[in-house]
């Protein structure tokens, strides 16, 4: 694919500007602004090509000062787009797409991959809403983390876990203290933060340390936390949301322990009834 025609600016960030392209077709073009993202993304998108619900890749250039990646196009744009259209979803909608993400994290994890920037605008949607987890430019593979001197920071403010903030230098890089901080753990505290948007349409809180009136009640009494807010979820999502989002690590659940947990075993939800689902009363 050495030859590509831009269209249409998808998404800009930090670290890679991604386009719609007119040639090749239903393609996408990820261009990397810095190369030690384009090199895990390009890593874990090659360890990954086999596995459902994953964004697939193309193709990709590596010609310096040019460094990029053909991608598969997602017509139905991103879920932070698909949530904020139906003005948050139902227990079904949330379900339908986190039971899709959930079964790739635990592909993830049990390759000892950790994401660390999982968030609904890093969640794209087919034309048959179909959810596909993107941007590997933060993931690091564990069992080369004692390679590295430094973690990078990674990660949305509102979606980082308190462990992760507490950790945050001035440089913007973590110490390597593989055994003080469960990067998985991590992963789940943002999932946790995704399955609260994905009903509420907002965030629990802006970032999760004691200067957050939402998180520091959080810590203090689940109850008053969830009597901040106007939606009343059913028990058994609360008490999952509440073991994702637990302030201590140890505390949450693993991924098996998810896919097992009553709310994800209970809660049906298909493609067929999905918009059904998704529209609220």
């Amino acid at each position: 694919m050495d030859k590509y025609e831009l269209q249409t600016l998808l998404s800009s960030s930090e670290t890679a500007d991604v386009h719609l392209c007119s040639t090749p077709k239903n393609t996408a073009i990820k261009i990397f602004k810095k190369e030690v993202a384009f090199k895990m993304e390009l890593k874990s998108l090659t360890f990954l090509e086999k596995i459902p619900n994953v964004i697939k890749m193309k193709g990709f250039i590596d010609e310096l000062p040019t460094q990029a990646i053909f991608l598969e196009y997602a017509s139905n744009g991103t879920l932070f787009k698909f949530v904020a259209n139906n003005n948050g979803l139902t227990e079904e909608g949330a379900h339908y797409f986190f039971k899709q993400i959930i079964k790739v994290v635990e592909i993830l994890h049990s390759s000892q991959i950790v994401h660390r920037d999982i968030k609904l605008e890093n969640i794209l949607l087919d034309e048959n809403y179909n959810a596909y987890l993107c941007d590997f430019g933060n993931a690091i593979f564990l069992k080369q983390i004692h390679d590295l001197e430094f973690i990078p920071s990674a990660g949305t403010q509102c979606c980082r876990a308190p462990e992760l903030i507490r950790q945050k230098s001035d440089n913007l890089l973590v110490p390597r203290k593989p055994d003080a901080i469960d990067l998985k753990k991590a992963d789940v505290f943002s999932l946790g933060v995704l399955l609260f948007t994905m009903v509420f349409c907002k965030q629990p809180f802006s970032k999760a340390d004691s200067s957050d009136f939402f998180f520091q009640t959080l810590t203090k009494s689940k109850s008053k936390f969830w009597n901040l807010f106007a939606i009343e979820p059913s028990p058994l999502l609360k008490d999952l949301i509440n073991q994702l989002i637990a302030p201590n690590p140890s505390d949450r659940l693993t991924i098996q322990e998810i896919l097992s947990h009553q709310w994800i075993v209970q809660t049906e939800s298909s493609v067929q009834n999905l918009k059904k689902a998704s529209e609220k009363e």
